[in-house]
């Protein structure tokens, strides 16, 4: 193999990919080496010993849960093909490897899925209320004083907090880490840059340009539109004033922050000081909430659950664990279901407490949650 051909190879996987699969492949080996068995390419008789070790746990190890080890299957079948290996074996015993982690799964108690709660457009508004408390500029090209790094920071995440909300962004389309930085040229071929935003002549949207993303599965890009709202949580005066107030070159990341690169760690660690400053609860704050709070006011707002995939870019119906039905419309339903007659909202009783009617129903279909 050639350095070519291993360079196309090694960059058929993300980097984030490659260092969880690495993981995953010294673990198998470890697995390999107490039993005295080949690793490579990969048997039957040194699967089934290894996953029966990652399910059920060994004294080397605790276990890992059944999607885990899902996952680490692909992540053994990525190294036969990176390789040259034949890795017929994980078809022909698919079914075989399945079942046994169906096993673990009625094995294993049920654990509280981590709680990731949405976030709410007024709350975005909150956050980024420093945004709107700064001068506007005439346009974009207009650039004002230069701010403190403080404040600079401050208008940064508040601006990103606007856009990855109106755009259904996923955190990690708008992060990047100091990794990412070291080669400009695959950061700007990869990354949002000042460059892919392009603002409207008449100011009533601004157009983003994702190069890469989750679902984009031939790097084509995708043109995100970002309607003007001229409130306190429009994404178009966020972009404006960033670009007036913190200049930048096209080829500088869209985002930044003084004192780190813009990750998802201090992406959040930011928000989550916001909302603590301004005394609103960030249990289940993540940097996911803005998508998730965007299909939930988009479901509220009466949009279509179509046009809710397409805004988010959702290839399957995903999307529908994004958002829940309050407990008053559950009741609504109900009574009419027993008594055939609609309920008008203003008899609507108050949310009962989660003690009586539990938790809230998410959309998504049977059989666990699905992949984005």
């Amino acid at each position: 193999m050639n350095a070519g051909h291993a360079r196309l190879i090694w960059n058929g996987l993300a980097d984030g990919t490659r260092r969880g699969y690495r993981s995953t492949g010294n673990s198998y080996t470890r697995s390999c080496t107490m039993h005295s068995l080949p690793a490579w390419p990969a048997s039957f008789e040194s699967v089934c010993l290894w996953l029966t070790e990652r399910l059920l746990g060994s004294t080397a190890q605790k276990p890992v849960k059944p999607d885990t080890a899902l996952s680490d299957l692909s992540a053994l079948r990525a190294y036969h093909i990176d390789h040259r290996l034949n890795d017929d074996l994980f078809d022909r015993f698919s079914k075989h490897f399945r079942r046994m982690i169906d096993g673990a799964r009625r094995l294993q108690p049920t654990t509280p899925k981590r709680v990731r709660e949405p976030i709410s457009r007024p709350t975005v508004a909150r956050i980024s209320e420093f945004v709107s408390s700064l001068p506007v500029p005439t346009s974009p090209a207009a650039p004002l004083a230069p701010l403190a790094p403080e404040a600079r920071d401050r208008l940064n995440v508040g601006t990103a907090c606007r856009v990855a909300f109106a755009g259904f962004l996923r955190v990690g389309e708008f992060t990047y880490s100091a990794k990412d930085l070291a080669n400009s040229r695959l950061f700007a071929s990869t990354k949002l840059t000042r460059g892919d935003i392009r603002f409207s002549p008449t100011g009533d949207h601004a157009q983003l340009l994702l190069k890469r993303s989750k679902t984009d599965k031939n790097h084509e890009g995708v043109h995100i539109l970002l309607a003007a709202t001229n409130d306190a949580a429009c994404p178009v005066a966020g972009l404006t004033q960033l670009f007036a107030h913190d200049p930048k070159p096209p080829s500088a990341p869209l985002f930044s922050l003084s004192s780190s690169a813009f990750t998802p760690a201090a992406f959040q660690s930011a928000v989550l000081k916001s909302l603590r400053n301004l005394g609103i609860d960030s249990t289940g704050i993540k940097g996911h909430s803005f998508r998730k709070g965007a299909a939930q006011h988009a479901h509220d707002a009466g949009i279509l659950n179509e046009q809710i995939q397409a805004l988010g870019r959702w290839s399957s119906e995903a999307f529908r664990v994004y958002f829940s039905t309050p407990p008053t419309t559950l009741y609504a339903w109900n009574r009419q279901f027993q008594t055939g007659s609609p309920t008008p909202v203003s008899n609507l009783p108050p949310s009962p407490p989660p003690s009586i009617l539990g938790p809230t129903v998410h959309h998504g279909p049977s059989g666990g949650l699905p992949s984005e």
